[in-house]
């Protein structure tokens, strides 16, 4: 972490030294050409010069700022995933107790209709028809 700080603070400094130094060549270059006759035999190549690591620092303090920026909603998205995990621990907990409920509540009714069906299964072994009781037990049953 201490590495990764320590070359972000010398990709800013370098961004800003880059900056510095094309803004510097380009202004001689420029406006100093007729004070010093020994930059006018060079003044394009230190202009073209100063123009690249213009560019080259201006890209550098525009992909620091991206990053920061980047890193800022990475941050912001990562602690919005850890509350919705929370809530999410939390539904589990309710969906599960509520599905116990509904199992424990199927099984009572599973259990009490098998013995109703238990109780009148003679009436159903003696004759061919079917009482009214049993229709009732069946409709329930699929309830």
């Amino acid at each position: 972490m201490l590495l990764s700080l320590f070359t972000g603070y010398i990709i800013s400094i370098l961004s800003i030294l880059l900056v510095a130094a094309g803004l510097a060549g380009y202004t001689v270059t420029t406006f100093f050409v007729t004070f010093v006759p020994a930059v006018k035999a060079y003044d394009k190549a230190v202009q073209l010069l100063s123009v690249l690591l213009l560019g080259t620092g201006l890209f550098l303090r525009g992909t620091i700022y991206s990053d920061d920026k980047w890193a800022v909603k990475v941050h912001t998205a990562e602690a919005h995933i850890a509350e919705l995990e929370a809530k999410g621990q939390i539904v589990t907990e309710v969906i599960k107790v509520v599905t116990e409920e509904k199992i424990k509540y199927v099984k009572v009714r599973e259990s009490s209709i098998l013995d109703a069906i238990h109780q009148n299964q003679s009436s159903l072994d003696t004759t061919g028809v079917l009482p009214p009781m049993v229709i009732k037990l069946y409709n329930e049953a699929i309830k």
